[in-house]
């Protein structure tokens, strides 16, 4: 990506330790707290003097206006002032904490070897991303370490990317093993060699002490040849490089200059046992297991899409022995004994969880567990560093959405300072025990489903926070920079970010309440300080959001908006502004983060509100997962209309003001009109303003012109967890790369603005003259002509286009009668025309898209593979559509199953004309479809059969398990529609949704024709 102008100039990270907490910095933190405190109980004072003893508040609405008035000052106030403490106990640790020595370290694990797992979930992540998470985890030089990646992607996917995607996360386990082994294996034979020299010494001699050195220089060297080899796509994969490899070579040749000093200037040399700890040192930094894992594999394990949940399944498996056996339910992971096991897990002591784009400094978990086994942190459960934004950073929003990154790096550091620590989730090291203590054990299908992260909302590591608390357990922040994560580079991936941050703090409030319920008044004064800082993390989202939106929308008096509150605020401002100069940013960067904060008002209210909607309701929230693509995400409509509308708001309110004299508010509107006016140009674009709005309003106007006289509107869909879209234009704009036109990709000289985009391959005209040349079809009975319609499939949920059905008609009428009067040679020439102008016809649909293609039994088994592969090869998700009825080829369905193993790349089969039975079940597990197709027969009058539903709610669920798509056929009424929604069947097609359009109309649109396959024909009749 571009860098653009105002982005990221910083290029090192901070250090690990504080710095630079001086006594006078300490000092003028209680003093910015006193002077808050103090200034609003002065206001308070002038305030009510003001309004009620003077009578300035005079009517009922002035005086509710003023009441309104004070209570979103106080809410700001408190806010302010919560992020002033916490800033001061920051300081207070930061100035106290003293650093282990590492000897003292190193001591301590040369005894002891507490067991630790690292696991690392892992959704559609881009292979660079995992591998670069991984590798930090692995070279982490702890003594004992398994790593495990949970793969929660589905199991079997279809579309290219995603297979590509799942095959690279499955690959990285045991590549990363292999790149281990020489270094590790060379290292153990070094210390082989020493132990054989030196088990009976108490100390080195001085061929001893350089042979040690020479085995760190060669640690040096593997590492300087990795680094140097690493691909460098963005400014993460140089933290890899410059944080990880290189700053253990640079510690490691430390010690190899060290020692070899020590031989040259004839100092001490080493004690073997220090000797001893220094090569463990090396064998444990390239000693790793890797493992991956798949819950979605097994039926026995929970399948709820969030990341709790994939934690969840892989921790209840812990010190457990399973076979895996295949059921008539699917794979299922069956307790058994250690010896007759497929999978043994082992129970750790430790758990570090590791989101898959973060990044570990190589002592972080060293660190953390010494300080987790001493007596004094017994009863800590959750131990971990608040991540950090990457330094260097692209763009000018991913720069700002870091420094609230780095700032919120402070908060969480001063919090462990009054007991009111949240777990951020982005990593820790977790004592087993404590995930124990707060265990709990639901049933789904007859399996138990054990949980110990909270799944209730999308913030589960923020509930689970106050459950450890609740259970004794307390959680510590350790006071170094240690981990580093990645920020969302553009509006749209931050705003699906920061909205699943704000949905869930109110629903938890009730439970810290309860939480803090049965304080004596001997601790009351230390909980209550506790008590207020947690309600201020969970819900100042929710009140200084509504508070800004209060202020700028009522005109309240002048007498009200007082300029004494401007100073009010200035030690707030002042104290963030410092803070994020010694964070490495600028201090002017204040204004530009709470324009940042103004813009984001509408994706925090969407956040609450969607959490208001689950109070009601009482069902799980979604866990919208932050799109981690190259290209750039598109924002919601709503996210990207409301900044504007608010722009528009503060105009109306600067006018009103101005002519009715509220000049304080008026000098409050500027402010805020000139910051979210540079946030939205700096931060969201123009530009892109209009292409999200038009690439998400467009596709919804373009159908109901073209098809005004349809049933069904189709809806754009939503880009919040799925990246499928609704329409072709999306593309232009929705992840990943390879699914962008050539159109996409800016000129050399600057962003010109972009043409259209074409729906076709080539223009119109040539188009159209492909498709003539394979109209006519030369055989003995003469010559015939082909016609080509597509039939769209719908999402049934959104009414959204996800693919076509391509069909070929000879003669204007089904091909199926055709065919079956000719001899097999004959029946393939006309087919092979046929799958011709099926290729031409995938040229001209969505490449985003799904499309099918109808092919005999007789075509797959004895005519020419080539046609499939070139369909293949010129759509990613083309599926090839067979009959489940049989027929003259019924026999050969063996062959037809080796046939598909045949095609390296994968030909995906969709099961035509199913009749769901067991037989249909049987060819399923023989043949493994990535699509079912439901036969019109068996749909109609859906509504009013009990078996039909029985038998189809079956298959549904037997797809499931096997991740293949289900469709319906046939669909002609609204209560088929409405039955198959409640089955759980997601796809259809048919008339009632939308009927076939001839692909020529669709090349060259024209006034409609009359349908020359005549009416209540479905798809089901044509190849």
């Amino acid at each position: 990506m571009k860098r653009q102008i105002g982005s990221d100039r910083m290029r090192q990270p901070l250090p690990p330790v504080p710095r630079g907490i001086t006594e006078r910095r300490v000092l003028l933190a209680r003093l910015a707290i006193v002077i808050t405190i103090v200034g609003w109980i002065a206001y308070l004072i002038y305030w009510f003097s003001s309004q009620f003893l003077n009578q300035e508040a005079y009517t009922l609405q002035q005086k509710f206006l003023a009441i309104l008035y004070l209570a979103m000052v106080t809410l700001l106030i408190f806010a302010s002032v919560a992020y002033l403490t916490s800033r001061l106990g920051y300081l207070y640790r930061a100035r106290q904490h003293r650093r282990v020595p590492r000897a003292v370290i190193d001591e301590f694990f040369g005894t002891r070897q507490p067991t630790l797992t690292a696991i690392v979930p892992s959704y559609r992540e881009e292979t660079r991303v995992i591998r670069s998470t991984l590798l930090s985890v692995a070279l982490q030089e702890y003594p004992d370490i398994d790593i495990v990646l949970l793969i929660d992607d589905p199991p079997e996917p279809v579309e290219a990317r995603n297979i590509a995607l799942l095959q690279g996360a499955r690959d990285l386990p045991g590549d990363l093993e292999r790149l281990l082994a020489y270094p590790r294996e060379h290292l153990i034979a070094a210390r082989a060699e020493f132990e054989r020299d030196f088990a009976d010494r108490a100390q080195l001699d001085a061929l001893g002490m350089i042979r040690l050195g020479e085995n760190y220089d060669f640690a040096v060297s593997w590492l300087e040849l990795q680094a140097g080899s690493l691909p460098i796509e963005d400014h993460t994969d140089v933290f890899l490089k410059q944080q990880v490899f290189e700053r253990l070579a640079a510690d490691f040749s430390m010690m190899a200059v060290a020692l070899r000093e020590s031989v040259n200037t004839g100092g001490e040399f080493l004690s073997t046992e220090r000797a001893r700890q220094l090569y463990a040192r090396l064998i444990n930094t390239f000693t790793a297991r890797l493992t991956s894992f798949e819950r979605k594999r097994y039926v026995s394990l929970s399948q709820e899409s969030n990341k709790a949940m994939n934690l969840n399944s892989y921790l209840g498996l812990m010190g457990g022995a399973y076979a895996d056996v295949e059921t008539l339910s699917g794979r299922t992971l069956i307790p058994t004994d250690p010896e007759l096991a497929d999978l043994i897990v082992r129970d750790p002591d430790y758990v570090l969880t590791l989101d898959a784009d973060s990044t570990l400094l190589p002592e972080y978990c060293l660190r953390l567990v010494y300080l987790l086994e001493q007596d004094e942190f017994g009863d800590v459960g959750v131990m971990q560093t608040p991540y950090s934004a990457y330094p260097g950073a692209g763009t000018r929003l991913e720069r700002i959405a870091g420094a609230t990154t780095d700032i919120q790096h402070i908060v969480h550091q001063g919090l462990t300072n009054y007991s009111a620590s949240f777990w951020v989730g982005a990593n820790a090291v977790i004592r087993k025990a404590a995930l124990e203590a707060v265990e709990s054990i639901t049933y789904e299908g007859g399996h138990p489903v054990r949980r110990y992260v909270s799944d209730r909302t999308a913030i589960e590591d923020t509930e689970s926070s106050i459950d450890l608390v609740a259970a004794g357990w307390k959680i510590y922040n350790y006071p170094e920079r240690l981990s580093y994560s990645a920020t969302p580079p553009d509006f749209g991936s931050l705003a699906i970010q920061r909205r699943r941050w704000a949905d869930g703090g109110l629903l938890i409030l009730p439970k810290l309440r309860r939480r803090f319920k049965g304080s004596t008044r001997k601790n009351l004064d230390h909980r209550f300080g506790e008590f207020a800082l947690r309600t201020n993390y969970l819900a100042s989202i929710t009140w200084t959001s509504l508070a800004l939106v209060i202020l700028l929308i009522f005109p309240f008096a002048n007498q009200l908006v007082s300029p004494y509150l401007a100073l009010l605020a200035l030690p707030y401002f002042w104290a963030m502004s410092t803070d994020l100069k010694a964070s490495g940013y600028r201090r002017v960067d204040i204004l530009r983060i709470y324009g940042f904060n103004l813009i984001l008002i509408p994706v925090n209210l969407a956040g609450t509100a969607s959490s208001l909607v689950q109070a009601l309701t009482g069902e799980h929230g979604t866990f919208a997962r932050t799109p981690k693509v190259k290209s750039r995400t598109v924002a919601p409509l709503l996210f990207v209309v409301a900044p504007y509308a608010l722009i528009a708001l503060t105009i109306y309110t600067l006018v009103h003001d101005y002519y009715s004299a509220l000049w304080n508010n008026a000098i409050f509107a500027v402010i805020n009109l000139v910051l979210a006016t540079y946030a939205v140009i700096a931060y969201i674009g123009v530009r892109h303003s209009i292409q999200d709005i038009l690439v998400q309003i467009r596709p919804l106007l373009a159908r109901r012109q073209r098809r005004r006289k349809e049933r069904v509107a189709v809806v754009p869909s939503e880009l919040i967890i799925e990246p499928r879209v609704a329409d072709w234009q999306s593309v232009l704009y929705y992840g990943p790369s390879e699914y962008l036109l050539d159109t996409q990709a800016p000129s050399g000289k600057g962003h010109e603005k972009e043409p259209p985009p074409r729906l076709v391959s080539g223009s119109p005209r040539q188009i159209r003259r492909r498709l003539r040349r394979s109209e006519g079809i030369q055989h003995p009975a003469g010559e015939h002509k082909i016609r080509t319609f597509v039939q769209p499939v719908l999402d049934l949920t959104s009414s959204a286009i996800v693919g076509y059905e391509i069909l070929n008609r000879i003669n204007d009428a089904s091909p199926t009668p055709y065919l079956a009067g000719l001899d097999v040679a004959t029946a393939l020439v006309v087919e092979g025309a046929m799958l011709a102008h099926s290729l031409a016809a995938v040229e001209v649909l969505p490449p985003e898209l799904w499309i099918s293609v109808n092919v005999s039994h007789r075509f797959l088994l004895k005519g020419d593979p080539n046609q499939l592969i070139r369909l293949k090869s010129r759509h990613a998700d083309v599926f090839f559509e067979i009959s489940g009825r049989g027929g003259a080829e019924s026999d050969s369905m063996a062959s037809l199953a080796q046939l598909m193993r045949h095609f390296p790349v994968g030909l995906q089969v969709a099961i035509d004309d199913t009749i769901p039975e067991y037989n249909s079940l049987q060819l399923f597990s023989n043949i493994r479809p990535q699509m079912i197709k439901i036969d019109r027969s068996w749909i109609q009058d859906i509504d009013r059969t009990r078996v039909h539903q029985s038998l189809t709610e079956v298959t549904v669920r037997f797809a499931a398990q096997k991740a293949a798509i289900v469709i319906a056929e046939g669909i002609e009424t609204d209560r088929e529609l409405e039955t198959l929604r409640s089955l759980g069947v997601r796809y259809g097609q048919g008339y009632l949704l939308a009927k076939p359009i001839p692909l020529d109309e669709l090349v060259a649109p024209s006034k409609p024709e009359p349908d020359p396959a005549g009416r209540g024909k479905d798809s089901t009749d044509a190849a």
